[in-house]
């Protein structure tokens, strides 16, 4: 099967990288596209992803990301018309989703956030929607959703993610070059994604 996989913010390539990993070595052909958003192209890098960049990202506005999904999905529809896909996978990627219905490829989607406004547009154009067996059956069924193309599974994105994830022994040592301890309390925190539709 070839199956095109589209990476569209900076969580992707790490929740692609194991299914990449499992579908290669069952025999399959994914080819890589990304926009360049955020650290999105980095992680790929990182993570030994080959990428095809096309697009970008939008800004803050709802006029900029409209105009910027509307331009890469032209983008990507004839960079995809004559690859012969059988597939179009992504993580709720409005670009791709577009592509995929103009130039005829089914589409997986997978999404985890039941309050993103845009959802619709990728399940309604979706042959297949994959969420978490906890996502909210109503927002679903209200954003296109029809459960014969809904297939739930248990658990969170991180624990595909995180699936073949080894903590490194020496993660403490390399903190004291920051004069950080192991006594020493270390608070994590995600800055809120402003410029994200759901914002």
């Amino acid at each position: 099967m070839k199956i095109w996989i589209d990476l569209s913010t900076a969580p992707d390539p790490l929740f692609f990288r194991p299914l990449i990993k499992r579908l290669n070595e069952r025999g399959h052909t994914t080819w890589l596209t990304a926009r360049e958003f955020s650290e999105t192209t980095a992680i790929a890098k990182m993570c030994g992803l080959p990428v095809e960049v096309i697009g970008r990202h939008g800004g803050s506005t709802m006029m900029g990301k409209g105009a910027a999904i509307f331009k890469r999905a032209a983008m990507l529809a004839h960079r995809v018309y004559n690859e012969r896909f059988d597939v179009a996978v992504g993580f709720n990627s409005y670009a791709q989703a577009l592509a995929a219905r103009l130039v005829s490829i089914p589409l997986v989607t997978c999404m985890d956030y039941e309050h993103q406004p845009a959802n619709h547009v990728a399940f309604r154009l979706a042959r297949c929607i994959v969420v978490p067996s906890g996502f909210n059956l109503e927002a679903l069924r209200r954003q296109g959703g029809k459960p014969s193309k809904v297939r739930f599974h248990d658990g969170l994105k991180e624990h595909v993610t995180l699936v073949d994830f080894t903590p490194n022994p020496d993660f403490p040592k390399s903190l004291r070059a920051y004069n950080i301890t192991d006594e020493d309390v270390l608070v994590l925190i995600r800055p809120p994604a402003t410029q994200s539709a759901y914002h």
